[in-house]
């Protein structure tokens, strides 16, 4: 965490030393988010297959779907919806063979569930799992619709101008500046 806002610190500073008076929240990380299809995904389970109308997943026996993903993670949302029935289906969340994960899909209509998660980046494996199926007292099944992996960008943005910052600097304003500034820490 102290990395982070020492990460913002010094690129708020970069852009101050670079004549850029940015505010705060574009030194932020951002974020980028990558769609995922659900009928794009492997399926493995004796019953999961692609609808009929080719824009969901059903899950109607335990099951999975899974992706590639090249990045960093640290949120991955499921769009489903689920039977109705007395039960909820549950969706688990895997990254890399690890549970980071999982939640009831509640809604019989398409509904946005979030995962919160930390993964740094390279190259991971998604995996979303349908383990408690049920067919009594009702039929209990899980419709996928996409994926939508959310990503932080951990890196500062680059100051235009090549300049190396050391502690001192930060509460001076700057090698042989004559400008107080100081760095907050929020």
């Amino acid at each position: 965490m102290l990395a982070c806002l020492m990460c913002a610190a010094l690129c708020v500073y970069g852009a101050f030393l670079a004549g850029q008076h940015t505010p705060l929240q574009e030194a932020r990380a951002a974020t980028q988010e990558t769609l995922i299809q659900a009928e794009s995904m492997s399926l493995t389970g004796s019953v999961v297959r692609v609808t009929s109308a080719g824009n969901e997943v059903v899950f109607y026996t335990n099951g999975t779907a899974s992706a590639s993903y090249s990045g960093s993670l640290s949120k991955v949302t499921l769009a489903a919806r689920a039977s109705s029935c007395a039960t909820s289906p549950l969706a688990e969340v895997f990254v890399d063979g690890a549970k980071v994960g999982q939640t009831p899909i509640t809604s019989q209509a398409l509904q946005n569930y979030p995962v919160a998660l930390s993964k740094a980046s390279g190259t991971h494996q998604i995996q979303i799992e349908y383990q408690n199926d049920a067919s009594s007292p009702c039929d209990v099944n899980l419709w996928l619709d996409k994926v939508t992996l959310t990503s932080a960008d951990d890196a500062c943005p680059t100051p235009s101008a090549n300049t190396i910052i050391g502690a001192g600097d930060i509460a001076t304003g700057g090698v042989g500046s004559t400008n107080d500034a100081t760095a907050k820490l929020i």
